[in-house]
C-alpha cells in the first residue's frame, strides 16, 4: 500500500532490535488504508455513530443502526459486522465499572477512545476479560499550540518512499533532533526526577501529593487539573546531560531540560528567585515562596516525618536558583487493554464461549485475554487482527 519503514531499531528490554518506525509518522495508516479503501469502492462514512446492533430469525447479527447528519439509519450486514471501534480511556462510565473511582475519573489521552465497540459488543451478549488492565495513569505536558511538526508532514506515498531511502544516510544528529522534537511534545517526564527530589505544585503554587507515590491521582482534584514539576539549580545540573533525562525513546535520543528550554519554550519556566520563577509560569509568588522554603527545610533537615503527604525521601536541597518549572502537565490513562473475547478467527465469544454468529471484533475492540505492553505492538494487533477479522467475515456465509 506504499508504506516505508524505518528500521529495526532497538527496543529494551529486547536482546535484538526489533522497533519498525513507519515514514514518516503514523497518520499514513490512516491514509493508506483510506486510499485503499476508496480504490475498492468501500463507502466511507465520517461522524456516523453506530448505535445498536440488532440479529434476524437465525440469531445472526445482521443490522447496524447509526446516526448520522441528524437522522437515524439502518444497513445489513450480509457477511458479519466487524467491531474496530478503538478502546475506552476516555469512557468515564465503562472505566468506573471495571476500575477504582480514582484511576476511572483520569482522562484519556485520546478523548474520542470512548469504548462505542465494548458497548456495543456487550449489549448483543459479548463477553469482556481484563477491563481493569490499562497502560497508565502517567503524567504528560500539555501539547503546544498549533499542529505540532510531525503532524505538518505530508502522508503521500511516494514522498515516504523517498524518506525511507534517504534516512540510512541522514547524518545521525538530524535524526536524533527530530525525535526530540517527539519526544518534548508526547512522552512523559521520567519518574526519576521525582527520586531526585523534585517537587509537583499546582497552578496555586503548593505541594498536592506525595510526589513518589502515585502522584497522578491527585491531579484530578486541582485547579484546571495540571501540576508543575519544580527544581532548584543542583537538579537541573542533574538533568542537563546523561544518564539523567526527562524524557526518552531508548537507545534512539534522551531529552534534557536544554531541549525543553530550546523546543517547548511554553511549558518551561525559569527563575532566578522563587518570585521570578512564580511570574514566569504565572503562579501565585507568596505561595510559591512558601513551597520552596517548606521543601528546602524537608531537605536541609533530612526530614523523615511531618510531611503532610507522607513523602519521606528528600535527596536534594531546594537551597539556590535558578528555579526550574516545567509545566503545566496534566494526568492521563494512555490506553486501556481490555475487550471483548473472540477465537482464533476473530468472533466475538459469549459468556458460555459459544461464537455469535456475524460478529467480529479486531483491535482494541477485540482485545479480551491479551496485554500489549510495548511500542508499536498495538498498532501490529490493529493491522492483523482487523485484516484476519474481515477475512473470516467475507468468508462467512449465511446458510
Amino acid at each position: 500500500m506504499g508504506l516505508s519503514f524505518q528500521g529495526p531499531s532497538p527496543e529494551p528490554p529486547n536482546r535484538q532490535p526489533r522497533m519498525h518506525n513507519v515514514i514518516p509518522n503514523s497518520k499514513v495508516y490512516i491514509a493508506a488504508f483510506h486510499r485503499r479503501g476508496l480504490a475498492l469502492g468501500v463507502e466511507i462514512r465520517t461522524g456516523a455513530a453506530a448505535t445498536a446492533l440488532s440479529r434476524d430469525a437465525a440469531g445472526c447479527v445482521s443490522r447496524v443502526r447509526f446516526a448520522w447528519r441528524g437522522t437515524e439509519h439502518e444497513v445489513e450486514a450480509t457477511r458479519g459486522v466487524v467491531l474496530a471501534c478503538g478502546d475506552y480511556a476516555g469512557s468515564y462510565e465503562i472505566k468506573r465499572r471495571y476500575m477504582p473511582e480514582a484511576v476511572a475519573r483520569i482522562e484519556g489521552v485520546n478523548p474520542t477512545a470512548t469504548g462505542e465497540g465494548h458497548v456495543l459488543g456487550l449489549a448483543i451478549g459479548g463477553t469482556v476479560r481484563n477491563m481493569d488492565v490499562l497502560y497508565g495513569p502517567e503524567l504528560r505536558f500539555v501539547t503546544p499550540p498549533g499542529r505540532a511538526f510531525a503532524q505538518l508532514l505530508p502522508s503521500d506515498p511516494r514522498l515516504a518512499r523517498l524518506a525511507a531511502r534517504l534516512l540510512p544516510v541522514v547524518p545521525k544528529r538530524l535524526l536524533v533532533a527530530y525525535v526530540k522534537r517527539l519526544l518534548v511534545t508526547w512522552t512523559h517526564p521520567d519518574d526519576k526526577l521525582f527520586a531526585a527530589g523534585a517537587i509537583l505544585v499546582n497552578r496555586e503554587g503548593r505541594r498536592f501529593c506525595n510526589e513518589l507515590d502515585r502522584p497522578y491521582l491527585e491531579f484530578f482534584d486541582q485547579p484546571a487539573r495540571v501540576g508543575y514539576l519544580v527544581l532548584d539549580a543542583k537538579l537541573a545540573a542533574e538533568f542537563s546531560a546523561w544518564p539523567n533525562y526527562v524524557s526518552t525513546a531508548p537507545d534512539i535520543a534522551y531529552a534534557y531540560l536544554a531541549d525543553y528550554h530550546r523546543l517547548r519554550p511554553d511549558i518551561y519556566h525559569e527563575g532566578a528567585t522563587a518570585e521570578a520563577l512564580a511570574a514566569a509560569a504565572g503562579l501565585p509568588a507568596e505561595a510559591l515562596r512558601s513551597t520552596l522554603d517548606t521543601a528546602r527545610r524537608y531537605h536541609e533537615d533530612a526530614v523523615q516525618a511531618g510531611d503532610p503527604f507522607g513523602r519521606t525521601r528528600w535527596l536534594a536541597p531546594f537551597t539556590r536558583g535558578p528555579y526550574i518549572a516545567l509545566g503545566p502537565a496534566r494526568a492521563y490513562i494512555v490506553m486501556t487493554e481490555g475487550g471483548l473475547v473472540v477465537d482464533e478467527q476473530l468472533r466475538v465469544l459469549s459468556d458460555a464461549g459459544d461464537p455469535i454468529p456475524g460478529l467480529y471484533a479486531a483491535g482494541c475492540n477485540g482485545m479480551g485475554g491479551m496485554v500489549l505492553m510495548g511500542h508499536g505492538l498495538h498498532i501490529a494487533w490493529a493491522c492483523t487482527s482487523g485484516r484476519l477479522a474481515g477475512f473470516h467475515a467475507a468468508q462467512a456465509s449465511r446458510g
